[in-house]
């Protein structure tokens, strides 16, 4: 929707996937049947993306429809589709997406003894673990995919010069700088995106902006939550900086 809404404003779009979704093998559930004892222990069960709720095992998604345990998704759209599914109480975000702002929420400020299982990718960041550990909770997080990063450059991307460009996560920028650094043809398209204009979601904006200008990118702006929460929302923000 985004890209249709900036053509539709005259500018040329290219969409690049930058991360392709692998599902992993199941996890060994024992231990986390170990350490949910007694059986009647209320649960915190945390979803951070989609593709978390596509590949979790069967076993933990039936044990999230349970009325005892709390269920929370990182967005707006995650938190749709575990509804789609029946869970009729998750707890998300009012305005931003991510990771940071799910760790806002009053009832995640007190959570000492609480038990909380985090589906989540293999590169994921670990920052609700972290947190939430350190507010004195046990987590137990459960890797149900891996994010695998392109190995090719489209003919599209090599032969174009970029005014701006859109990021919509740090593991992708992560997977774009890895493969501009695996050949020289991919060396100078880095020196091209260098002088572009870096548009970057808030939900990790500190992480992508220090990222960028370690790596000679100074043109950054930071997209508000409103806009990113939205994507198709976000071109009328985007074509006030161009």
């Amino acid at each position: 929707m985004l890209a249709q809404d900036l053509r539709a404003a005259g500018l040329d779009v290219i969409q690049w996937p930058l991360l392709e979704i692998s599902p992993l093998e199941p996890p060994d559930l024992s231990a986390l049947i170990l350490q949910t004892q007694p059986t009647d222990l209320k649960i915190h069960y945390i979803f951070v993306s989609r593709s978390a709720i596509q590949h979790c095992p069967e076993a933990l998604l039936s044990s999230v429809c349970a009325r005892k345990n709390r269920v929370y998704a990182v967005g707006r759209a995650t938190a749709e589709r575990l509804e789609s599914m029946g869970v009729s109480e998750v707890s998300v975000p009012p305005q931003a997406v991510g990771a940071e702002a799910l760790l806002e929420l009053a009832e995640l400020q007190s959570v000492s003894g609480c038990f909380f299982v985090i589906m989540r990718g293999e590169r994921g960041r670990d920052v609700l673990s972290k947190t939430l550990r350190a507010r004195g909770a046990r987590v137990w997080e459960c890797l149900c995919y891996r994010q695998v990063w392109p190995q090719e450059m489209p003919f599209a991307v090599t032969n174009t010069s970029f005014d701006a460009i859109l990021l919509t996560s740090a593991l992708a920028l992560q997977g774009l700088y890895s493969l501009c650094q695996s050949n020289p043809e991919g060396c100078n398209i880095w020196k091209q995106m260098e002088s572009s204009l870096w548009l970057i979601p808030p939900s990790s904006h500190s992480a992508l902006q220090t990222f960028l200008k370690d790596h000679g990118c100074t043109r950054i702006q930071k997209l508000s939550h409103q806009s990113f929460q939205g994507l198709a929302l976000s071109a009328h923000e985007i074509l006030q900086y161009l």
